[in-house]
């Protein structure tokens, strides 16, 4: 059985806005970014999937205005692998499409599905998870197996995941998400009771992936399987523009996930200096974390970025102190 990843690329990343708009007022979804003048957010996500797949079974799921900030970074993956949607409608549908054209091309795939706005600063630990996801999905073909991330603080900005307990490093059945939790003692009852951050890193057989759809939205899938059906006859992708034009935006974990926890296994990672980059107060723990030194880019890496989000973070804090002198 083929293991693919599938990776999320197509979120516009509006809550860090102010930290990835450059100086003539662009603003550049963070995915596209450097954490550090390195490589861009999207090229690590690349390599993390180095020694779980293979290259030419990478799929990248990006969105048609972003092409400026894409087609550099993805020009060595096979052109049927980067797949367009006509604009952003949400996870659910970033993630089913995807699904839905891997599907048509090997029908007993095993998925590995990563965001590509994530930083991890133990990527080992995060590797071995993965690897312990994908194969209890290629033996349990019915249920997914979401990463959950054990956490180093309380964070009111992060979805948790509670499973039932079970021995350390084991696979759990999660019984129900709680997304973002505003109240510390909420949070820190949670903490106590075992509940991890939701990664949203998960993996699933194909087969089994996409029966999660059947279930929560089937209309909508019958709806994308004949769109792409079209398309195939007619060379063209105007089924899917027109789709898309009507799909109202789709929560993966809200639309897709809830009422079906039962089908969910939780896969723990140890603390690894995980974060999803998701406010100016994440990144800046990254940062910190980081230290002062630039990474280096990967060998056949784009030459140059947009922004590096390091620099950015410290111009506004520079700008903030200045403006309280």
């Amino acid at each position: 059985m083929d293991t693919w990843a599938v990776i999320l690329a197509g979120g516009e990343g509006r809550r860090l806005e102010t930290l990835t708009t450059d100086a003539s007022g662009k603003r550049i979804p963070k995915q596209y970014c450097s954490l550090n003048g390195g490589m861009s957010l999207l090229e690590e996500t690349i390599a993390r999937t180095k020694g779980l797949c293979a290259r030419d079974r990478i799929c990248v799921s990006v969105t048609e205005q972003h092409r400026q900030w894409w087609s550099g970074p993805l020009r060595g993956l096979p052109a049927e692998n980067i797949v367009i949607q006509p604009r952003g409608r949400g996870t659910a549908y970033g993630i089913l499409l995807p699904a839905l054209r891997i599907l048509a091309r090997d029908p007993a795939a095993t998925v590995l599905v990563l965001p590509s706005d994530h930083h991890v600063r133990d990527e080992e630990a995060l590797r071995r998870a993965m690897r312990h996801a994908i194969a209890a999905a290629a033996s349990r073909s019915e249920q997914v197996f979401l990463l959950g991330v054990e956490p180093d603080e309380p964070d009111p900005e992060l979805g948790y995941v509670l499973a039932d307990p079970q021995p350390r490093d084991t696979v759990r059945i999660v019984r129900h998400f709680v997304e973002k939790p505003q109240h510390r003692e909420d949070i820190n009852q949670l903490i106590c009771q075992g509940a991890m951050w939701n990664s949203f890193i998960f993996a699933a057989a194909l087969p089994g992936l996409v029966s999660l759809y059947e279930a929560g939205d089937a209309s909508t899938l019958r709806a994308m399987r004949t769109a792409l059906e079209q398309d195939r006859l007619n060379c063209s992708r105007a089924a899917i523009r027109r789709l898309y034009e009507n799909l109202r935006d789709s929560d993966f974990c809200k639309d897709v996930l809830a009422g079906q926890e039962r089908r969910l296994g939780l896969v723990p990672v140890a603390a690894c200096g995980w974060s999803d980059l998701g406010t100016p107060l994440r990144l800046q723990r990254a940062v910190n974390r980081l230290g002062t030194r630039p990474r280096s880019a990967a060998p056949g890496a784009s030459a140059a970025y947009p922004l590096n989000l390091r620099d950015q973070l410290h111009r506004v804090l520079q700008g903030v102190r200045a403006g309280m002198e």
